[in-house]
């Protein structure tokens, strides 16, 4: 018992926490809740120029990261929970690419080592995947952006994401036909979403590119 009291007392004074904080509260700055539901949690995320983050956690969920804008490279260090004792680097990102990755229970400072500002959308998934098929990289094809087009870039029996562009008032009325299932919708360009029930038609898009994230498969994890 006093070797307890005198452990959780050299971490008040060395100023380390039992517990690190949610990234809402331990960074209000920086992550902004945008959206939830029962199949979604979607935060936006902005690191300012050199820009150092406390200590926080993240829960163990699958996750998509689209990137708004041109980045450059942050230093993730990660001193507690299941990431261990380890530091990474996350390299420059480009806008409108994304990237698909397994979570885990992952407790980090923050270290925006660049210049200009990193701007991005955090998709954590409340419902099952395949971790085999989860995960890689997906870039913006500059051909595509003054055209009309569509094209499934990621697809699993789980989760189908699609890239849509659209050039003009008549194309993106039309651009994002009902679904039989749930979607999100994302703009790469003003990182605004919007959830489309199953059998909804989405409302006519502005001119831009969007990131379309369905829902093939509905089972819920059971993770909180």
């Amino acid at each position: 018992m006093i070797r307890l009291i005198i452990a959780l007392t050299l971490l008040t004074v060395t100023g380390t926490p039992a517990v690190a904080q949610d990234p809402y509260a331990a960074a209000p700055q920086a992550y902004k809740k945008q959206f939830e539901n029962e199949f979604v949690r979607v935060t936006r995320v902005h690191y300012a120029p050199h820009e150092q983050l406390t200590e926080h956690a993240h829960p163990a969920r699958p996750s998509i990261y689209i990137y708004l804008k041109d980045g450059g490279p942050v230093l993730f260090k990660h001193e507690h929970g299941d990431s261990g004792a380890m530091a990474a680097v996350r390299p420059a990102t480009k806008a409108g690419a994304y990237r698909i990755a397994l979570g885990r229970n992952e407790t980090h400072v923050v270290d925006n080592q660049s210049d200009v500002p990193s701007d991005f959308l955090q998709i954590e998934l409340k419902t099952d995947i395949d971790s085999k098929t989860w995960n890689g990289r997906r870039f913006r094809d500059p051909a595509d952006i003054a055209l009309l087009s569509s094209k499934i870039e990621f697809d699993t029996p789980q989760i189908r994401i699609v890239r849509v562009t659209c050039n003009g008032p008549s194309t993106c009325a039309g651009a994002v036909p009902p679904s039989t299932n749930a979607v999100l919708q994302v703009s790469t360009g003003t990182g605004e979403t919007s959830w489309l029930t199953p059998g909804t038609p989405s409302m006519p898009l502005a001119v831009g590119e969007y990131l379309l994230v369905e829902f093939k498969q509905t089972t819920h994890d059971s993770r909180p």
